[in-house]
This record gives structure tokens, C-alpha cells and sequence, in this order.
């Protein structure tokens, strides 16, 4: 029925349009063998089931063009020892529309006999003694026992959960003919599974026998993903060699240019080595590093397309000189300064050639400083984050450190507990200093006026920071004090109040303690001894 019905969504029909008449007529006899269906009795006792301590379970699946299902079935044994199978339960399912091939059709109905063993052996427990899954397809049997990564998708997924049920090692290879599952596939009628043994009861051999021999493995399995390995160099080749000078490598790569010249029969001036020479060497450095660092920028200037926007060069307006360097551009090309001056080769910053040639430079200019360091660089040469690899020189120079040692930086003490203290009014805890001197004229009469000093005694609270200035004529004990008394009056008496060690401050402070111990003398408590001793 499932199977008419599924042909006749393939078909695509509307609701109002009549089907076709083979589809009429194979409806009609699907109609009629439903009558039969009265007449099938299916025992719902297995032989036994209660007499046997231990039961054997077999499944077997099948798959075809049309649908794919799988069937259980229980092996038990009497008293007697004689063997009995039985079908125990079955499920099918139509095939998808999508059109899948038979092998993957195959490993459906394996999963679904691997669903129904689990609800199988949630019912029978611990009574189940031994398990057997059978399929036709050595395909199959092969995807179940491989690692699921290195299957396609929906391969993978469905071995996945066969081996999650620990169900890979179980399975074996049945003929088609042996199968029962191939009645499920290819479909039958009432009257033709009436007399099917081998639907009710399995294959004779499930009853006794010797069990079909297993084929060989599938060396080639389908489905399986293509693998192709790979190997990246994340270096590139390092082509110069590593001196600590570049004033060395520069010979040592005339000389190697002065070998190819010496193979190629050509002509070699002297045995020393030219300036001119030195310079074309220089040249070849400067482009294997510019090739190896900015191979993006240079195939983009060397076929006359734009650089792309996030490149480092993008602000230099990078063209490419005659010598095919990259040089930084620019709008002074009738400036009367060297070429090298107008128009810098582009560096690196980042860079052990860079570092060499930054070095010898310090060194040629008898260790100067980073700033004078960068200014003779950039005669020649613009280096990216230049200023960065200057200091970085300059810092690192052993002599440089011999000559201008650093002083040892002391550790800043902890802050005072008065200017941390919390939850207290304004002004409660105070420091004062002055600010001055101030020069004033003291008449605006015609003449030679009298210029005199002036102070601003600052007292600043210690948690707001808040500020309060008084006007100091000069700097003795009394004016402190006077402006003192102004301050308080304002502000309110201080808790603690901090200063330096100036004379206005040490003197108010011992007058200020003067007149506190006086006032906190016995003598000064009692009046009526204060005016006898006055007597």
C-alpha cells in the first residue's frame, strides 16, 4: 500500500485528475488480497520462550529499488536440546524519493534492524545470550566496521549510530536466497507467506547446521573520502647566510656573483673587490628581501595593478626604479638632494638584514643616538616602524650601555595613610606650602612707587584635593598664623595639617604646642589657684 502510495506522489497528480490504470489495478489487487488477511493466523506464543534460560536473537535486513526492511528472530532450545526459531518482530519503510543506490539503501535497512534490536533487547534484558545481524551487502558490513570520519556524511552518520549501540562486530554475510529480509524488500502476497518457512522461521540452518562462510573483506570501500596529503613549507628558503655583519654579507655575495661570472667565462677586474661591485651586491640583498617580505606588493607593481588597501606600503606610494627595487614615491623628483634621499628603498623593520644594517650604520657613526641613527638611514633606506628598530639598536648596543649606564629607579613608597583615609569632611586633613614671592606695588600715586613681596600660603585638603589660597604679606611666624586663623575660620579646624620644615611653619608650630600644653596645664584648669598665685 505504501509503496502505491508513494508511486502515485512520484507521478505528481493533482487531487481531481484520475490515476492510471496500472496504478488502478495493482490498488485493486492489494484490495483484494486484504480479504485474505482474516485468514492469516499468527501465533502470539514463541516455543520455549519460558522453558529456555538463554535466547539466541538473529536479525536480518534487506534492501531494494522499492523499499528496505528488517526482521528478529529468537533461536531456542528445549529441554530436549532441540533447536526452535521463531520470528519475533519486523519493520519496513518505502524507499525515498531522492534516488539513492542500493548500497546506501543497504545500510538504511542495516540501521533500522539495529533500531529494532534495541527495542528488542530493552524487552527481553538479560535474558538474551548471544546476537547475530545478517546482511547481503559486504558493502555495508565493511562501512560498519570503519571509522566513520573517514566516510562521506551520510554514510558517517548512520555507521555512527550502529556503533553506538556496540553493534559493529555482530555483523555477518547471508546469501539472498537465505535471507528472509528479501521478502520484506521485494514485497508478497497473503497466500505467498502462508507457506513461507523461511519467513516464520528463518533460514533451515538457524535450526541446526553449519552457518554460510563469510567472504573476504571489501579492500575498496565507497563512499569514502578522498585523502590527499599535503606539504607546506611555512618557511621560505633562507638564501642569505647568517653573518653578524652586513658589510660581510655584502662581500660574501660579491664573491658568489664574482664565481658565476668566473663559470660564464666573463671578464673579472683585479683581485679586490670594486665599490661598483659592492654596491650591485647591496642591490641583490635588497631585492631578495623586498621579494621574501613584500611578494604581494611586488607582483602587483610589476604587472601595473593597484595595491590592495590593507597592504603596509598603501600610504608610500610604492613604484618599482629602474634596478626593480621598491622605492618610496613621491613628489620630489626635481629636488636637488640624492636619488637615494628623494626616492628610499623600502625595508622591513622586522627584519635580521635590517638589523645589520642599522647596526653597521651606529657603528660607522660612532654610536650616536636613535634619532641621529634614523635620519642617516633614511638617506638611503625607509624602514617600516623605523623609529621602533632605531631605539631597538641603540638600547641593545653593549658600548652605547658602557658609555650612558642607567641609573637604578627607586620604588616609589606606599601613599600616606592621611591622604587615603575615607568618609572625612573637607579640609579635615590638609597639607600648606607657599607659593611666591609675589611682587606688589603698594601706590598708585604718580612716581617712583614702593615694590614689595607678596606670598599665597596653598592649603590643599588631602582627599578632594580641593584648594583654598590666603595672601601672605611676608614670611614670619605671625602672617602664617594670621592666615591659619583665616583658613580655620573658614574651612573648620584640621584633624592633621602637613608641611615642610620652613621657619614660618617649624615657629608656629612650637608656639601652637606652646599655648596647647598651657592650655592643658593643671595649673591653667584651677582659677581659684591662678588668682592666689597672683596675690
Amino acid at each position: 500500500c505504501s509503496v502505491t502510495w508513494v508511486t502515485e506522489f512520484a507521478i505528481n497528480l493533482s487531487w481531481d485528475e484520475s490515476i492510471p490504470q496500472e496504478l488502478y489495478c495493482k490498488w485493486k489487487d492489494y484490495q483484494v488480497s486484504l480479504k485474505s488477511l482474516n485468514d492469516l493466523k499468527i501465533p502470539r506464543r514463541i516455543r520455549n520462550l519460558h522453558s529456555s534460560k538463554k535466547i539466541d536473537i538473529h536479525g536480518f535486513s534487506d534492501a531494494s529499488e522499492r523499499a528496505y526492511g528488517a526482521c528478529l528472530y529468537a533461536v531456542t532450545r528445549d529441554k530436549d536440546g532441540k533447536l526452535s526459531c521463531h520470528l519475533i518482530c519486523a519493520k519496513t519503510r518505502v524507499t525515498p524519493l531522492k534516488v539513492l543506490t542500493v548500497a546506501k539503501l543497504e545500510l538504511c535497512a542495516a540501521l533500522l534492524l539495529a533500531r529494532l534490536y534495541k527495542s528488542v533487547h530493552e524487552a527481553f534484558g538479560n535474558r538474551i545470550n548471544d546476537i547475530h545481524l545478517w546482511t547481503d551487502s559486504t558493502i555495508v558490513i565493511g562501512w560498519i566496521r570503519t571509522y566513520p570520519s573517514t566516510l562521506k556524511t551520510f554514510v558517517a552518520n548512520r555507521v555512527s549510530e550502529i556503533q553506538a549501540l556496540g553493534l559493529q562486530e555482530l555483523w555477518h554475510h547471508v546469501s539472498s536466497a537465505e535471507n528472509p529480509a528479501d521478502i520484506l524488500s521485494r514485497g508478497a502476497t497473503v497466500e505467498e507467506l502462508k507457506n513461507r518457512d523461511l519467513w516464520w522461521h528463518g533460514p533451515k540452518w538457524l535450526r541446526g547446521g553449519a552457518w554460510p562462510e563469510q567472504p573476504e573483506s571489501v579492500i575498496e570501500l565507497p563512499e569514502k573520502k578522498a585523502t590527499i596529503n599535503l606539504v607546506a613549507i611555512t618557511e621560505p628558503a633562507n638564501v642569505l647566510p647568517d653573518v653578524s655583519s652586513f658589510t660581510k654579507l655584502c662581500r660574501i655575495v660579491t664573491y658568489c656573483c664574482r664565481f658565476t661570472k668566473k663559470c660564464r667565462k666573463e671578464a673579472i677586474s683585479g683581485l679586490t673587490l670594486t665599490v661598483p661591485e659592492l654596491e650591485q651586491a647591496e642591490i641583490i640583498v635588497i631585492k631578495l628581501v623586498q621579494k621574501e617580505v613584500f611578494a604581494q606588493e611586488l607582483g602587483c607593481l610589476q604587472t601595473n595593478r593597484p595595491i590592495k588597501n590593507n597592504s603596509k606600503l598603501r600610504m608610500l606610494d610604492p613604484f618599482l626604479n629602474n634596478k626593480g627595487l621598491i622605492c618610496v614615491g613621491g613628489r620630489l623628483r626635481h629636488a636637488r638632494i640624492s636619488e637615494g634621499a628623494k626616492h628610499p628603498m623600502i625595508l622591513p623593520g622586522k627584519h635580521r638584514i635590517t638589523r645589520l644594517i642599522f647596526k653597521a650604520e651606529h657603528i660607522r657613526l660612532h654610536h650616536c643616538g636613535p634619532e641621529q641613527l634614523l635620519t642617516s638611514i633614511r638617506q638611503k633606506y625607509w624602514i617600516l616602524s623605523g623609529r621602533r628598530e632605531a631605539r631597538r639598536i641603540t638600547r641593545s648596543c653593549l658600548n652605547c650601555f658602557r658609555l650612558h649606564p642607567s641609573g637604578a629607579r627607586v620604588k616609589m613608597g606606599d601613599i600616606p595613610e592621611a591622604r587615603i583615609a575615607g568618609f572625612l569632611r573637607p579640609f579635615a586633613v590638609s597639607g600648606v606650602d607657599y607659593a611666591g614671592p609675589l611682587k606688589i606695588r603698594e601706590s598708585r600715586r604718580r612716581g617712583r612707587a614702593h615694590i614689595s613681596k607678596a606670598y599665597v600660603a596653598v592649603f590643599v585638603c588631602f582627599n578632594t584635593k580641593a584648594v583654598h589660597l590666603e595672601l601672605i604679606t611676608d614670611l614670619t611666624t605671625e602672617a602664617f598664623l594670621a592666615a591659619l586663623r583665616r583658613f580655620t575660620g573658614r574651612r573648620g579646624i584640621c584633624s592633621h595639617l602637613y608641611s615642610d620644615n620652613a621657619t614660618n611653619f617649624v615657629g608656629a608650630s612650637r608656639e601652637l604646642k606652646d599655648i596647647y600644653e598651657f592650655l592643658e596645664s593643671a595649673k591653667h584648669q584651677h582659677t581659684s589657684g591662678f588668682g592666689q598665685s597672683e596675690n
